[in-house]
């Protein structure tokens, strides 16, 4: 049988999980008109927090892996938002 605290601890998570769902409901359909999906919008609001961020360093402040983040900067520099340089030491 469960702890009066775990199962707080469980409402508590169930509570911010249906509330983290419809923010992310409505932060969808706010992005619709500008042709921007979350995981651009989110690494753009990044860089223009931070600045200039290497690869690595964006995909561990956006959480995304390697491999979805090179398709996010793909599409946001096809869509002119961001401009790409290559580090001369890397």
């Amino acid at each position: 049988m469960k702890s009066t605290g775990e199962r707080s601890n469980l409402k508590t998570l169930t509570i911010l999980f249906k509330t983290y769902q419809a923010v992310l409901k409505k932060v969808k359909e706010s992005l619709k008109s500008s042709e921007l999906t979350i995981n651009e919008f989110t690494a753009l609001e990044a860089l223009n927090t931070l600045g200039s961020l290497t690869t690595s360093d964006l995909m561990n402040r956006v959480l995304l892996p390697n491999s979805s983040m090179t398709y996010v900067l793909d599409r946001l520099h096809s869509k002119g938002l961001i401009n790409r340089t290559k580090d001369p030491i890397d």
